[in-house]
């Protein structure tokens, strides 16, 4: 009896050691485990948490490392955002290769967003707003400021005729080609690219409805850009820009000279000009439609996709001459009478003269 008592005691310290070691097992194993994770943790938190204190655009060039992309977030934003943002490229799953280009790291985005960006190749895209643009030079400008291709380089394409061919323009009134609008457009595109991003949006516009009603008034698209962009230039009222049109149409048709004054100032380079005088008038170029028949060789600034509507579905009229009211109000008394056009002009000049208006 003793016997079995003693090795039921006997048992039960051996049950209680065992249960004991796995006690011990376990929690070694979830000391492990928990130091891991805290350590996985203090890895990982850092670089979900890490936000760009202010705003940066990022170039990648071609070929560019990683090392090369840590480099100038350091630069931008020091060493321990740079730090934690190549922390997070090891966190995204995959071999981290930089695409070259430009990538916007918004105020307050975490690392580890900016390094999914690069890593998938989400470029920054530029939107552009175009308007009361005059030349070639000042669109290149512009648009070469703020995407990655020189302004020469657009320049030099827009002169190109094959090029323009395609949109049945030439390197002369390529201008045409760009309307009043915003245009989002990815930083690294092509002065080529560009310029076919753009010529959708010209070829959309120019539907073949748009195209009947323009060669119903005799014109290209080309010309009815070019009268548009005149009337542009005349009145900043939008309801009597179609009329305006209208008027120069029937000059054109009646082979008189345009003798719109913005053609002038075209020419001379000026648009600040509040009155053209004989000396203005006197000036040698294709856009003096004072001194040149026809129309200009192309538009005087970019289109509104709005004005060149207003002329198309504008009602023909027997306007010939227009001229500003005197109480500049804006807008512009029509006339089809030379004599009638004389009287409304010569209050106009009175009232330039009284304000000494030069």
């Amino acid at each position: 009896m003793n016997r079995l008592k003693k090795e039921n005691r006997t048992a039960s310290v051996k049950a209680e050691h065992k249960h004991s070691q796995g006690r011990t097992v376990f929690i070694a194993v979830a000391i492990v485990i928990l130091t891991a994770f805290i350590g996985a943790a203090a890895y990982i938190v850092p670089a979900i948490r890490a936000k760009a204190p202010r705003r940066a655009l990022i170039i990648v060039p071609e070929n560019g490392s990683a090392q090369q992309l840590c480099d100038s977030i350091e630069r931008r934003y020091g060493r321990e955002f740079a730090s934690r943002f190549m922390r997070a490229t090891r966190l995204t799953g995959f071999q981290f290769s930089p695409q070259p280009g430009a990538y916007e790291i918004k105020s307050g985005e975490s690392a580890m967003s900016a390094a999914r960006k690069i890593a998938k190749g989400e470029q920054y895209v530029v939107t552009i707003t175009l308007r009361n643009i005059r030349t070639i030079e000042e669109l290149a400008g512009k648009t070469s400021a703020t995407l990655r291709f020189k302004q020469q380089e657009l320049i030099d394409a827009l002169s190109d005729p094959d090029a323009m061919r395609v949109y049945g323009l030439t390197p002369s009134n390529a201008l045409a080609l760009f309307m009043a609008g915003k245009y989002e457009i990815p930083w690294d595109t092509s002065a080529e690219d560009f310029i076919s991003s753009i010529g959708k949006n010209y070829l959309a516009f120019w539907n073949q409805k748009r195209r009947k009603q323009a060669s119903a008034l005799g014109l290209t698209p080309a010309e009815t850009a070019t009268i548009a962009t005149i009337a542009d230039e005349e009145t900043g009222k939008d309801d009597e820009k179609g009329r305006v049109c209208r008027l120069y149409l029937n000059r054109l048709k009646k082979g008189m000279r345009l003798q719109a004054d913005p053609t002038v100032k075209y020419a001379i380079g000026d648009f600040s000009i509040r009155r053209v005088l004989k000396n203005h008038l006197a000036v040698q170029s294709p856009y003096n439609t004072y001194r040149v028949s026809g129309l200009p060789p192309g538009p005087i600034r970019i289109s509104n996709p709005s004005t060149i509507d207003a002329f198309l579905n504008s009602e023909p009229t027997a306007d010939i001459y227009m001229c500003a009211r005197p109480d500049f109000s804006g807008y512009h008394d029509f006339s089809s009478d030379f004599s009638e056009h004389q009287r409304n002009a010569r209050r106009y000049q009175e009232k330039l003269n009284e304000l000494e208006i030069r």
